[in-house]
């Protein structure tokens, strides 16, 4: 009798440490989506004189990492284990999650492609990923008013989908170029 409700204990508290070291990792990656850009980029600009290309340089390390790392290793994490996403977020499964995880390695592709590419694009991929994450952020909230705490729709993720869309408009509004005329070309 005794070795039946210790078998029960040391798998309810190996499910408690699970979810913490879960929780505690979920912490660490938001963090570094949404301040390790930031850091190295003022590695990277400290001998940069102009303040407009310290901000673009800030802007292609947050386009780089918080859009292409983090929205291919999401993407990859909701393709390849729809069924851990799924009880993590306390969703049911469903095709869903694919379209999803899809959604986030193209913007993944997006944001690691920005250093080759021209400011139109960095924008356009800022603003599109911001948007997205803004409004994933929103739905968590309305998860966590409707629902009441979960995993999924609280901690770090959420942090970092609410930080980061800020973060990219601000760097965009910051590294905006001059206003062009049709006759100053």
């Amino acid at each position: 009798m005794l070795k039946k409700y210790y078998k029960i204990y040391l798998k309810e508290s190996k499910a408690a440490m699970d979810k913490n070291l879960f929780i505690l990792l979920d912490f660490i990656i938001a963090f570094l989506y949404v301040f390790l850009p930031l850091i190295l980029g003022f590695f990277h600009t400290r001998r940069v004189a102009v303040r407009n290309q310290k901000n673009d340089i800030i802007l292609l390390y947050y386009l780089v990492i918080s859009v292409g790392i983090q929205g291919i290793s999401t993407g990859l994490w909701q393709v390849l284990n729809p069924l851990l996403v799924a009880e993590f977020l306390q969703w049911l499964i469903s095709p869903f999650l694919l379209e999803l995880g899809m959604a986030n390695i193209a913007f993944g592709i997006l944001g690691i492609v920005c250093p080759w590419m021209d400011r139109g694009w960095r924008t356009a991929t800022a603003i599109g990923f911001g948007a997205f994450l803004l409004l994933t952020g929103i739905l968590h909230v309305v998860r966590l008013m409707q629902y009441g705490y979960s995993y999924g729709d609280g901690g770090g993720f959420l942090l970092s989908d609410i930080l980061i869309p800020f973060i990219l408009l601000a760097l965009v509004i910051l590294t905006k170029e001059p206003y062009k005329t049709m006759n100053s070309r």
